[in-house]
Formats: structure tokens, sequence, C-alpha cells
């Protein structure tokens, strides 16, 4: 059986920044990690420029493995929250291809929000960025703090 390892497909650049954002992604669980604590360097290279135009380049198969390095690290994220929530219910638990995507698109407008905050030197609060069930919660106070600072749109 063919081992699953397309970092090899990927320019240096990108794969090396998948490997960081990888071994990020194990330095605690994953629900708690705060948008707060995304390393600068990370935070660019998972910001897709156009989230919804890479949704549909992936469904039709024409975006290349630079392109979708930022829904790889989105996807690793979501995998290891759905293992958590099914751990702490003690039962199966996958999120619908269909949520998942729509969380893409949110976490990337989150994403933007941070780099945003950042970019005028704002503090950025520990909003639960790979908390996806809570995104009901989480987006909206992104989106007010931001607003709350002068970042009308992202």
């Amino acid at each position: 059986m063919k081992e699953k390892n397309e970092s090899w497909l990927l320019s240096p650049h990108a794969a090396y920044h998948l490997e960081l954002s990888i071994d990020f992604l194990h330095t605690r669980p994953v629900m708690d990690i705060g948008a707060n604590e995304i390393p600068a360097e990370l935070l660019q290279t998972r910001i897709a420029p156009g989230p919804k135009e890479l949704l549909i380049r992936m469904a039709d198969g024409s975006a290349g493995p630079n392109e979708t390095m930022p829904y790889e690290v989105f996807a690793r994220a979501h995998e290891r929250h759905d293992r958590s929530y099914a751990e702490m219910l003690e039962r199966e638990f996958h999120t619908p291809a269909a949520t998942v995507n729509r969380n893409f698109l949110l976490y990337q407008e989150i994403l933007r929000i941070v780099a945003r905050l950042r970019e005028k030197r704002i503090e950025v609060p520990p909003f639960a960025v790979f908390n996806f069930v809570n995104y009901p919660i989480t987006v909206p106070a992104a989106r007010e703090y931001a607003w709350k600072h002068g970042i009308l749109s992202v």
C-alpha cells in the first residue's frame, strides 16, 4: 500500500512551513490553541489568497500542492479536533464535509482578522481558533473585536 506523504510535491518553502505547522499543532490540545499563539511566520503561510476559489479548485482538481497547503494544515487540525470530541463524547464524531468546508472559510476569516490586528499592533485575544464546534460564538466575537478596533472587513 502506498504511504500518503505528498510533502515531496511541495516547494521547499511550503514543505518547511507545513512541517512547522504540524509540529505547532502538536504542542498542546488543538482545541486550546488560541489565535494569539500562532507564530507570525506560520500565520502568513496559513492564509489562502482566495479561500472560496481554493475550495472550488480543489474540488475540480486544478489546485496545486503549494496552493492547498493552507487547507492541509486546517484539515489536520480539524481531524485532531474531531478525534478530541470523539474521546470526550466516548463515541464516534465526524464533522460533515459541508460543515468542514464552511469551517475552512470561517477559519480563514479568523486568520485574516488576526493578521490585520497584528498589522495594527493591536493585542489579539485568545480566540480558540481550532475549536470548530464553538465557531458560532468565536467568529462573531472575533468580528466584533475587529470592528471595535477599526477593522471593518477582511
